[in-house]
């Protein structure tokens, strides 16, 4: 969540096959899940202490450094930690046809150890790339960024929460 004063100015939101959009980041909508849970891109500076009032973590994270380091950074920029309830998917259950055959062939290869995909799965594949800077012009679009990415978007509709519950 961010501060009121940059509400709106500056973010787009990028639905998935649509083009990005000015959008009001305080709006949480109520239909799909692709349509509450959009995710933000900055174009233009953050101030963690001016912008910030709330980081949501994937619960994939718990007990790892990414949370020691967020906690870290919100005691010093004085902003709220949260947890949503987490997204995973069982690489059979994605359907080829939602992002295509090679990502539903990746999320095999992107796996925890009990054979399921979330957030930190992906991170962990994304650190063994290796750094380019980013581009003004984003990613292309047969990246291996834009591909795991992708894979993140598989794990939303067909997740399930780390309770079990499918959403």
């Amino acid at each position: 969540a961010l501060r009121s004063g940059r509400r709106g100015r500056g973010f787009k939101s990028r639905q998935p096959d649509a083009d990005a959009e000015r959008v009001d980041v305080s709006d949480t909508g109520t239909g799909p899940y692709f349509q509450r849970h959009v995710g933000r891109q900055v174009h233009g500076s953050l101030d963690l202490a001016r912008d910030v009032a709330t980081v949501v973590l994937d619960p994939s994270f718990f007990g790892t450094e990414i949370e020691r380091d967020m906690h870290d950074a919100a005691l010093r920029y004085d902003f709220a930690i949260t947890w949503h309830e987490g997204s995973e998917v069982d690489p059979a259950e994605i359907d080829p046809n939602f992002r295509g055959p090679h990502i539903a062939a990746l999320a095999h290869h992107t796996v925890r150890p009990d054979g399921r995909v979330d957030a930190a799965a992906i991170g962990w594949a994304l650190d063994d790339l290796a750094f380019t800077p980013p581009s003004l012009a984003g990613d292309p679009e047969d990246s291996p960024r834009q591909r795991y990415k992708k894979l993140w978007h598989c794990c939303i509709p067909f997740e399930v929460s780390a309770g079990g519950d499918r959403h």
